[in-house]
């Protein structure tokens, strides 16, 4: 058996010790309280995919594994002799900080090297200058969307230059639901250098203090940066109305355009 779609978790763990040959597992809108468990390595296993389903924990050894998709709430993930899992997404709900996108995904995720993750974080986290844990010696394209509440929580993902050293593509799509037009310090996180990003784009760019720090931060510390792409788009709520995506472009023209003299800046 080649793939497997999974309606229900009843005797899972006797079936998948039963397909030693299975190269892709999808686990989908599965409402049973489950461990996603193998009793014997899954050796021929290439893809998981767990969305919207009741998993408590996921604890498998899967030599060969190259890609990895999870929906859902935050659990527990361990992944033995998977030194080939190279690519991964995390659609994740309501997340209080930003830790575990710090801490919990490198850890899951020691060799991954295209990484997607979708959360909403509602708080920054308190005295946060440094990125808690270098992200990945592997890890070079993040994507990020992520929707945020909090002063400073937006500028704290400047962090992800010093926890990823070796990242050369970021792409942010950011949705702020509360917007923060007054200036915010820039000082809140530790400068790093980055040798090897080289293109990042900012989506969802309303002008925001945050967001204008944080860009400025990323052309400041990224010394390699060849393309710094800025979009502004008409979805951001400033209760009690909408913002007009004028002013995002005018934020970025007024604050940014000024300072950026390589010509790498481009706004939409």
């Amino acid at each position: 058996m080649g793939q497997l779609h999974v309606l229900a978790f009843q005797d899972l763990q006797h079936f998948l010790s039963k397909c030693p040959v299975l190269e892709w597992l999808s686990i989908r809108s599965c409402s049973q309280k489950c461990n996603l468990h193998a009793s014997e390595p899954l050796c021929r296993l290439k893809y998981l995919c767990v969305q919207d389903s009741a998993v408590n924990k996921i604890d498998l050894v899967a030599p060969n594994l190259n890609t990895f998709e999870y929906k859902g709430s935050q659990i527990l993930i361990n992944f033995h002799e998977c030194l080939k899992l190279k690519k991964a997404s995390f659609e994740l709900n309501v997340q209080q900080t930003l830790d575990y996108v710090f801490t919990g995904i490198p850890n899951v995720l020691p060799h991954v090297e295209a990484l997607r993750v979708e959360a909403y974080v509602v708080f920054e986290m308190p005295g946060f200058k440094h990125a808690p844990l270098v992200f990945s010696s592997h890890l070079r394209h993040l994507a990020l969307k992520i929707q945020m509440k909090g002063k400073t929580s937006v500028l704290q993902l400047g962090c992800l230059l010093e926890a990823a050293p070796l990242l050369e593509d970021l792409c942010l799509d950011m949705n702020c639901t509360i917007s923060y037009l007054f200036p915010i310090d820039g000082d809140l996180i530790a400068g790093c250098r980055h040798y090897n990003l080289k293109t990042a784009s900012v989506s969802g760019f309303c002008g925001d203090g945050g967001q204008v720090e944080l860009v400025k931060y990323i052309m400041r510390n990224a010394t390699q940066l060849k393309r710094m792409t800025i979009e502004t788009r008409n979805r951001v709520v400033k209760w009690p109305h909408f913002m007009e995506e004028y002013e995002g472009r005018t934020s970025a023209m007024e604050n940014l355009v000024p300072l950026e003299k390589a010509g790498v800046l481009r706004v939409l």
